[in-house]
């Protein structure tokens, strides 16, 4: 199977948004967005005010003005010409002129390049700024769409992976302020809490990943909704499957265009396995660590210890997920351990190293990037320890559990959820005498800590 092949992905069309037919209808609703653009830099008959700019701005002004007046407000030089004015009204801290000239900026785009044209990126990517720090979320969050949609007409275009990488980076933070207890106004912007057949078969169309709350009762004959108020669940899942729509898409764009990718496609691949797990999607983190395999050996097949690493990893997703993905997964597991631990001596790879990622002290929880359930470091507010004693079985699972010793303040309900998370664990399989164990004793030391 191809890389990326079979991942549910969304089903963005192609936009030609400029064909020949429509180029002066779309010209001429940029002009009457933008009446602006036909008019000088500033007011000539104001000379006082003009006068009492700096002259780096008078002459800006003035190279401007100049151009409209030989070559048009169509000129292409006005783009470089407006922007360094723009950037010059950043710099002096004139925020209105300073959007208002980033927009005379996109408008001459617009007209130049097409209304899809993604030249218009970093403008509106300022813009973002702007309204950001403004605290603006509602602006911010309609430019982001402007963004998205850009990209999506552009689907063969490797800048649009970054749009994508980004919007899926933001649900992801917009998960984690939620789960600290924040309430992130885009939850109710983008209707998260919305789980209807429409609402999804929306998602996967057009630029905006879920429909806004204002948009809810103008499409399809759709009732209105309340978006803010809802399933905790359900927004969670909205928001870790918008987050993967966008990785895979961007994901599949690097891998057309992969000597453009650099380490954009390994990080949004190992974003995609990570929240395949919150998820639970084992089918896409299967494909995405063995599509990150894959790039690995075909960009640079000399960068062994990468490769080592992602089978060993995808040894620990196969073991994990056996049970959703079939016993025969169990068996894939076995053969990428075997090769991982195969290539790491025929590197030469020392003793100590080997044993960190095969037979450490203290037993790999299965997967390995989230918090070892078992580490617990003892501290001056320590209740005590727990001994507890095991066996960990080839296909990473526990038995013969045993609480060896339980100190005196340590309540009893401390030691039964700790046997009750090592039965329900699935570990690394560990290394003894050069072999895969298929019984390996373990005792470990938990302090319990209030």
């Amino acid at each position: 199977m191809r890389p990326m092949q079979g991942i549910a992905v969304l089903s963005f069309e192609r936009s030609h948004l400029l064909k020949a037919a429509a180029t002066t209808l779309a010209i001429a609703t940029v002009l009457a967005a933008d009446a602006s653009l036909t008019q000088p830099a500033l007011d000539p008959s104001s000379d006082q005010e003009f006068e009492s700019l700096s002259d780096r701005e008078q002459q800006l002004i003035a190279a401007v003005d100049q151009e409209l007046s030989v070559n048009g407000p169509y000129s292409e030089e006005l783009i470089g010409l407006l922007t360094e004015l723009s950037f010059h009204y950043e710099e002096i801290g004139a925020a209105v002129p300073a959007e208002e000239t980033i927009r005379r900026i996109l408008s001459v785009i617009r007209i130049n390049n097409g209304l899809s044209s993604l030249e218009q990126v970093p403008l509106i990517r300022r813009l973002i700024g702007r309204e950001a720090a403004r605290g603006n979320v509602e602006a911010t969050w309609e430019l982001e769409q402007e963004l998205v949609k850009l990209a999506v007409q552009n689907p063969d275009d490797v800048r649009s992976a970054g749009i994508f990488i980004e919007m899926g980076d933001k649900w992801m933070d917009i998960l984690r302020r939620y789960d600290a207890g924040e309430f992130p106004e885009e939850i109710v912007l983008g209707c998260f809490y919305d789980d209807s057949l429409v609402h999804r078969q929306a998602a996967r169309h057009g630029s905006r990943p879920l429909r806004t709350a204002r948009s809810l009762d103008h499409t399809a004959g759709l009732e209105a909704r309340n978006c803010g108020a809802g399933a905790r669940s359900q927004a969670r899942r909205s928001l870790v499957a918008s987050a993967q729509q966008y990785y895979v898409q961007s994901a599949m764009l690097l891998r057309q265009n992969e000597e453009h990718a650099g380490d954009e496609l390994r990080r949004v691949l190992t974003a995609l396995v990570r929240t395949s797990y919150l998820f639970t999607n084992p089918g896409l983190g299967a494909q995405s660590l063995r599509s990150l395999l894959d790039h690995y050996e075909r960009t640079n097949p000399e960068a062994w210890l990468p490769q080592i690493e992602t089978r060993v990893q995808i040894g620990d997703w196969d073991l994990l997920y056996a049970s959703h993905l079939g016993t025969k997964y169990e068996r894939s597991a076995a053969e990428a351990y075997e090769q991982a631990y195969e290539l790491l001596l025929e590197h030469g790879i020392a003793q100590d190293s080997i044993d960190a990622i095969f037979s450490p002290d203290m037993p790999i929880v299965l997967p390995s990037f989230v918090k070892n359930p078992l580490v617990s470091i003892e501290t001056p507010r320590s209740r005590g320890y727990i001994d507890v004693a095991f066996v960990i079985a080839r296909n990473g699972k526990s038995r013969q559990i045993e609480v060896l010793e339980t100190t005196r303040d340590v309540p009893r309900s401390a030691a039964r959820d700790l046997v009750r998370t090592i039965k329900f664990s699935r570990f690394r399989p560990r290394v003894t005498d050069g072999r895969f164990a298929d019984s390996a004793p373990i005792v470990v030391r938990y302090h319990v800590n209030d």
